[in-house]
């Protein structure tokens, strides 16, 4: 596939980039300028700028990539964009502040439907230092190599954001679920089913309930928009693929 996006670039013009980012974000995006700053046979690099914002996408060869962006001057602000956890890794030690994780996601359009008992659930900010779920974290994500996220970026994603975490009679964790809100909108952004007779759309409902009592919009973050059984899951409890989350670098910001 990169050889592929390599051989289009190499003969790069404005209608073959508006190609490329529309199958990017699977939407229409009509580019103002294009400027090519890398154009060789193992990496790309090029910006586009849309309604005066500037985005740099990338692909190819790691190494001359982070060179280039090392380059750019502090004072200059500009957009990264990808989807990989492991290009968000190195793009923090080279300077680079994240605001938003860009990924597709799925809407909820609110129906009428019958709500878990709320008192199956947790949704305070202080839960997210209990050790039972540090633990459950570690003991099933260290050895597991996730599409998602590894464990230390699970687990720093937790202390960061808001949890819905349920347990059994005798409190063990079975399962939960990471949010943040942005603005007007409640991102759901991780789900873990740890018991088999525990269902992930209990958490979903729960969920929900707490969007539609603070009037937020919901939408499920989610990276593989491939992913078949993910397309049928939320499908089937009533969520409609819909828009992009990008991910949002800066340059030498404080």
């Amino acid at each position: 596939m990169k050889n592929m996006i390599m051989q289009k670039i190499a003969n790069i013009n404005k209608i073959q980039v508006q190609e490329y980012i529309t199958n990017y974000y699977g939407i229409s995006t009509e580019c103002d300028e294009i400027n090519v700053l890398v154009d060789q046979k193992n990496a790309f690099v090029f910006s586009t700028v849309i309604n005066g914002l500037e985005q740099l996408f990338f692909a190819g060869e790691k190494q001359l990539i982070i060179e280039l962006l090392m380059e750019i001057n502090g004072s200059y602000v500009i957009e990264v964009v990808t989807r990989k956890m492991d290009d968000i890794l190195w793009l923090e030690k080279i300077g680079y502040r994240k605001f938003i994780t860009l990924q597709r996601g799925y809407q909820k359009s609110f129906c009428n439907q019958e709500i878990p008992p709320h008192d199956l659930f947790i949704s305070v900010a202080e839960i997210i230092h209990a050790k039972q779920i540090m633990h459950l974290i570690h003991e099933k994500f260290d050895y597991i190599n996730s599409k998602y996220m590894n464990s230390n970026q699970l687990e720093k994603c937790i202390r960061e954001k808001t949890v819905w975490i349920a347990t059994n009679d005798n409190e063990n964790v079975e399962g939960f679920l990471v949010a943040t809100k942005i603005k007007a909108t409640l991102c759901i952004e991780f789900v873990y089913n740890g018991c088999s007779g525990f269902k992930a759309g209990y958490f979903l409902k729960i969920v929900e309930t707490y969007a539609l009592s603070n009037e937020l919009k919901l939408v499920y973050v989610w990276a593989n928009i491939e992913d078949e059984r993910a397309k049928t899951m939320y499908n089937r409890n009533g969520y409609k693929w819909e828009q992009r989350y990008k991910s949002f670098f800066i340059k030498g910001m404080e």
